[in-house]
């Protein structure tokens, strides 16, 4: 069953309807545009699409040969209100990804539907171990996610919740305000953030964010992109690092890690590195990107992975998974791991700039740029050049504050190398990322390649 509902709590209440069917949720959210939604349902095959129509949009187009259900739509009474039988999905869940490489591809994971509940007293069942029980909150608790749920990490968050017996605050949108708001309304003691929302809350004027009273949070996680040092330890500051919690993971779900603030701020760092902690799922292995033969503690290569059980936990649909004869996988993420066996997280493989004959992470740069108090969000590609190969470009939002090209450069000379210092810069009005905090980092590279130059197509391309 396609799911394309906006962000919502008919979007968790078609998820559930849909596991009692015994039936795969494939979530994908009610923004895409029909091509793309065309695109992911001939994909998925399903039996049922709910949410087009939507609301807003009461003409849009349908799907030929799929049966759809509009947003909102209610029963007749003609159905049967008796209860259905015990049912359940071999695989649970049918993400989307693959947008940032212009291809959609479907992961399928192979878990089955059900989970295992225990009695929290008094006959109040839950499930313990998601999200936010792991991420330093609990069951029975108030839970905050304000990222779409079309998106595998949000998405888990909220129906971990509900499985752990927790009230679920859900933005429709993103406001840095409106989170810090809802904390203090709700006292929610667990929210789920990416690195951009981070960014936001903490680009906040000062006493703004100090004006709410967050002291019911005992957790928070923070995933799906890397969130750069300063911030992390900002935040460590701000709420107590106890409380930040941090996952590193595919949705493909072979491996993660899990790291706790106050373990991150006694771990050494390493420059243009996230530390992201020790695998608390699966193994790892650094591997060099030509041979694939390992590589020693502290040498940076691609990061391959293998679930502890060696087995498959995820089918692809549109794409094929790169993996050997001994079950390791990888995504495609450059790291490296000491002697103690935590990763230290670089870019993604796809991402790498050659400036040069150097390679150089977009996100080490990103995370430079975006310490500047004028920088609200910032993306940087590499383009073609032909003395070097690549130079690096970045596109930058600063939020109405004056800065120049020159003024970023000379605060970047004092934090990175000079063949890490993008060329050029271009300006855009709003913030680069999305509420999931990624960027179609492939589509911005071509666009500026053919020389655009207008912030009103800029934006339209992110």
């Amino acid at each position: 069953m396609t799911i394309a509902l906006p962000t919502g709590s008919e979007f968790v209440e078609v998820s559930f309807a849909c596991w009692k069917l015994g039936a795969s949720p494939n979530n994908i959210g009610s923004s895409h545009p029909f091509r793309e939604r065309d695109e992911i349902i001939r994909l998925a095959n399903p039996r049922l699409v709910v949410g087009v129509p939507s609301l807003a949009d009461p003409s849009m187009q349908t799907h030929e040969g799929y049966r759809c259900l509009p947003e909102g739509f209610e029963p007749g009474p003609h159905l049967s209100p008796q209860p259905l039988p015990d049912v359940f999905a071999n695989n649970w869940l049918v993400a989307t990804s693959g947008g940032s490489t212009g291809r959609k591809k479907l992961i399928v994971l192979t878990e089955p539907s059900f989970v295992e509940m225990q009695d929290l007293s008094g006959g109040q069942w839950a499930m313990l171990g998601g999200f936010n029980t792991l991420g330093g909150g609990r069951a029975n608790g108030v839970d905050l996610v304000s990222a779409p749920l079309s998106h595998n990490a949000p998405f888990h968050c909220v129906i971990q919740g509900v499985l752990s017996a927790s009230h679920q605050v859900i933005l429709t949108k993103f406001d840095a305000k409106s989170m810090l708001q809802l904390i203090e309304q709700h006292k929610c003691t667990f929210a789920y953030f990416v690195p951009t929302m981070m960014k936001r809350i903490w680009d906040l004027p000062r006493d703004v964010r100090l004006s709410f009273n967050v002291n019911s949070l005992e957790g928070i996680f923070h995933m799906a992109a890397p969130c750069p040092p300063w911030l992390k330890e900002a935040w460590c500051d701000w709420l107590g690092p106890e409380k930040i919690w941090e996952l590193y993971g595919p949705t493909e779900a072979m491996a993660w890690t899990l790291i706790r603030g106050d373990e991150w701020k006694s771990r050494p760092k390493i420059e243009g590195y996230n530390l992201v902690g020790r695998p608390d799922c699966g193994e790892l292995q650094i591997r060099d990107l030509a041979t694939r033969s390992e590589l020693p503690p502290g040498t940076s290569g691609e990061v391959w992975m293998r679930h502890h059980e060696r087995r498959m936990t995820y089918i692809y649909r549109g794409a094929e998974s790169t993996q050997d004869d001994d079950g390791w996988e990888t995504v495609g993420d450059i790291g490296m791991l000491d002697e103690d066996g935590y990763l230290y997280l670089g870019d993604r493989k796809k991402d790498m700039v050659l400036v040069g004959g150097t390679n150089v992470y977009p996100a080490e740069v990103e995370a430079a740029l975006e310490e500047h108090p004028s920088v609200k969000s910032a993306v940087v590609v590499g383009l073609p050049d032909a003395d070097l190969g690549q130079v690096l470009h970045a596109v930058v939002y600063a939020g109405g504050n004056p800065v120049s090209a020159e003024d970023l450069k000379a605060f970047l000379r004092s934090r990175l190398s000079g063949h890490k210092i993008p060329k050029k810069f271009n300006w855009a009005d709003n913030h680069l990322r999305g509420e999931d905090g990624k960027v179609r980092r492939s589509e911005l590279a071509d666009w500026l390649a053919r020389g655009g130059s207008t912030q009103e197509h800029l934006i339209s391309k992110l």
